[in-house]
């Protein structure tokens, strides 16, 4: 079978690059990595042949002309002088990585609490066994090849464990950072979140970029939900119009464990977002909230798969996209019912607001259900602002830019609201409306960004 532009690329570096990436890893790791490529080299990069990738061709994103190397840096990143402004800079433990990298110089957390949060690399050789246990038991690396070549070419990420219960007082932040003084650059993260019986974590994972070079982020985060535990995990993206952000995130949930997964695209060129649950226990809980700010030619295609595979589980999912200019929004939901997972209650709804006729929507909301005792619901809505409420505001002197922006926070609150962290809900409140309000600089006191981008 010949071999695509990117899949000929990505294969060649490989190649080439195999025993330093070898030298670098564990043994655990390196042996996933051969059978992760060679599954790469029978399935390719997706296509739009391919029905769950049938408006994106991430092919045609992997192409680019990029750096893929994984020689270390030396790249000195001063995580104060990054987080001037408070927008960005919350209350808690941070992670940063810079082209792929780990940076953070201390350990992130000091207690006796048995609670680590490291580096995916020094995690492999550091605690093998925790590590071996769980890791690439998610991950379908032979059915989507930008989950193949992430874990072929996994290379660092952060990793997460906490033990029985045990809560962290904080959460964390982890930080993909792209910065100057690198080239145009593909990097592969990998993370693996670990918590146990009755204990909790919260997790925001942040890509945010300092440049405005082309780059590619394909990241693979696990996340291992035992039970009675509670995990939230937020995605935050927050880029700019020339880089290319695909991640993918898989859950596995055992009894009575409640797992939430909010993703919120602020800004960027072509994302994917993979978000795949799998509730393997009795009365679990899993949510999944998204909401993407859309213009310009930026694309932004959510795939969700909640699988219900034991009885006495409930889902709830609501996914929002405001689209301007010409951007491009999708959305796949499918939720899957097995024949043994009787009282099953799942709710699935995707709200869609289009602001141009240049604009483009196309969603999927889908039920697969094999089970006869459940309450099952889905439903996708694709229209305009509403005219009977600007039609109210404007009555009462509220100009038609402030209405139209108010319905759109509006809109988009119903999705924020559902973050349980404070300061995280209140800055994504600030960033959405600076966004749909025209500020170009998404930081009202941060003068460090480079943004091409008028607001939607």
């Amino acid at each position: 079978m010949m071999k695509n532009t990117a899949e000929k690329k990505y294969i060649d570096f490989f190649v080439a690059s195999e025993a330093l990436l070898n030298k670098d890893s564990s043994e655990e790791v390196n042996r996933h990595r051969m059978e992760a490529f060679e599954s790469f080299k029978a399935i390719g990069f997706p296509n739009k042949s391919i029905e769950s990738y049938k408006y994106t061709d991430i092919s045609e994103a992997f192409a680019q002309d990029l750096d893929m190397s994984i020689q270390s840096q030396n790249i000195d990143i001063n995580a104060e002088n990054i987080f001037k402004c408070d927008v960005l800079h919350l209350d808690a433990y941070l992670a940063l990585f810079a082209k792929g990298q780990y940076v953070s110089k201390e350990r992130i957390i000091n207690n006796d609490e048995g609670i680590i949060v490291c580096s995916f690399k020094e995690a492999a050789k550091k605690y093998p066994e925790l590590f071996s246990k769980y890791y690439n038991k998610l991950a379908k690396n032979d059915s989507d090849g930008t989950v193949a070549i992430n874990t072929a070419l996994a290379y660092d990420g952060v990793f997460v464990y906490v033990p029985k219960s045990k809560q962290l007082d904080k959460p964390i932040q982890v930080v993909n950072l792209q910065v100057d003084g690198v080239n145009n650059n593909s990097i592969q993260l990998r993370n693996l979140v670990i918590v146990e019986e009755n204990a909790e974590a919260k997790v925001i994972f942040c890509d945010d970029s300092l440049t405005s070079n082309m780059h590619l982020s394909n990241s693979v985060t696990e996340v291992f939900v035992a039970e009675n535990a509670r995990v939230e995990i937020t995605k935050m993206q927050n880029e700019h119009s020339e880089s290319i952000n695909v991640s993918s995130i898989f859950f596995d949930q055992k009894d009575h464990s409640v797992a939430t997964c909010h993703t919120t695209s602020l800004l960027g060129g072509v994302i994917r977002n993979n978000v795949n649950m799998i509730m393997d226990g009795e009365h679990c809980q899993a949510n999944a909230f998204g909401i993407a700010l859309i213009d310009k030619q930026q694309q932004v295609d959510t795939h969700t798969y909640i699988h219900h595979a034991k009885p006495n589980c409930s889902s709830n999912q609501l996914f929002k996209n405001i689209i301007d200019d010409a951007g491009k929004g999708i959305f796949a939901g499918t939720v899957l019912v097995d024949k043994n997972a009787q009282a099953t209650n799942a709710q699935q709804s995707n709200n869609n607001i289009i602001l141009t006729k240049t604009a483009k929507m196309n969603t999927k909301p889908q039920l697969i259900i094999y089970a006869d005792d459940v309450k099952c619901s889905h439903g996708a809505t694709v229209g305009q602002l509403d005219d009977n409420a600007m039609f109210y505001m404007r009555a009462r002197g509220i100009e038609e830019k402030d209405a139209k922006m108010l319905l759109m926070y509006a809109f988009a609150d119903d999705v924020v609201k559902k973050m349980s962290i404070k300061s995280l809900k209140e800055n994504t409140e600030d960033l959405i409306q600076k966004r749909l309000s025209g500020e170009l600089s998404l930081c009202r006191n941060c003068s460090s960004r480079i943004m091409k981008n008028s607001a939607i």
